[in-house]
C-alpha cells in the first residue's frame, strides 16, 4: 500500500517534514525541498500524489555535477567521493552493492540510492563501461527478467525452490540480495505467504520476525 503525509509551514510555502510509505520515488526531491527550504508549487497538495499516480510526463531528477554536492545526507557522502570510489574500483568491480559498501552512500535510509545509481552509471560511462542490470553476481538477469523465466519455464518442478532456480539460471551460493528476491518471486507465483515453508530461510532476520531487530532487541 501507499501512505504519504507532508507537513508544511502555516503559509504552506515551505516543507517541514513528511512520511512516505510504499511509493517513495520522489524522496530525494522532497528531501532537497526540506533541506534547502525550496519554493513549493502553487498547490503544495499536488506533492502528496505518489509518482506512480501522477499524470503527464515524469520529470527525471537531475544529479548535481558539483563534486562537493552532498548526495547521501545520512552518511555525509558527496558526489566527488562516489566518483572517486568508482574510478578506484574500475569498470569490472564497480557495482551498486560494492559502491554502497565502500562509500556508505545509500546504506542509511536508502532515499539517495537512485542518485547513487545514476552517478555510478555516469562514471562507468566515462570509463568506457556500462551499468549492469543484473540482480546480483549470482544471477545474470534483472528481477523482472528472472521472474519471467521462472513463470514461463515449461517444467515447473524444476523451478519451485531457490536451490533449483540457482542451479538452472544462476551460479554460486546466493546472497542477501537474490535470496529474498527469489523468495518473493516464488511467493508471488504460487500466491502464498512469503515466509512459509522453505522461503522463510531466504528472508533476513527482520522479515522473518516481522519486526525491526536492533542490538538492544
Amino acid at each position: 500500500g501507499i501512505y504519504r503525509k507532508l507537513i508544511f509551514n502555516k503559509d504552506r510555502t515551505k516543507l517541514r517534514g513528511g512520511i512516505l510509505v510504499g511509493d517513495a520515488g520522489d524522496y530525494a526531491q522532497l528531501h532537497r525541498l526540506y533541506q534547502t527550504e525550496g519554493e513549493l508549487p502553487e498547490n503544495p497538495a499536488a506533492l502528496l500524489a505518489a509518482p506512480s499516480a501522477r499524470t503527464g510526463p515524469v520529470e527525471e531528477e537531475e544529479v548535481s555535477d558539483d563534486p562537493a554536492a552532498q548526495i547521501c545526507s545520512c552518511n555525509d557522502v558527496t558526489r566527488g567521493a562516489i566518483a572517486d570510489a568508482v574510478k578506484e574500483l574500475g569498470v569490472d568491480k564497480a557495482t551498486l552493492p560494492v559502491l554502497k559498501q565502500c562509500t556508505k552512500a545509500g546504506s542509511g535510509c536508502g532515499g539517495c540510492e537512485p542518485q547513487v545509481k545514476k552517478i555510478l552509471a555516469q562514471e562507468l560511462e566515462k570509463l568506457g563501461g556500462s551499468l549492469s542490470n543484473h540482480m546480483c553476481e549470482h544471477f545474470p538477469y534483472s528481477r523482472p527478467e528472472l521472474m519471467a523465466l521462472i513463470r514461463t519455464d515449461p517444467d515447473i518442478d524444476s523451478v519451485n525452490s531457490f536451490e533449483k532456480i540457482l542451479a538452472k539460471y544462476g551460479h554460486g551460493d546466493g546472497c542477501e540480495t537474490c535470496k529474498p528476491a527469489v523468495g518473493s518471486i516464488l511467493a508471488s507465483l504460487v500466491n502464498d505467504v512469503i515466509i512459509d515453508g522453505e522461503r522463510n530461510a531466504l528472508q533476513d532476520t527482520n522479515d522473518r520476525s516481522l519486526a525491526n531487530m536492533q542490538r538492544g532487541g
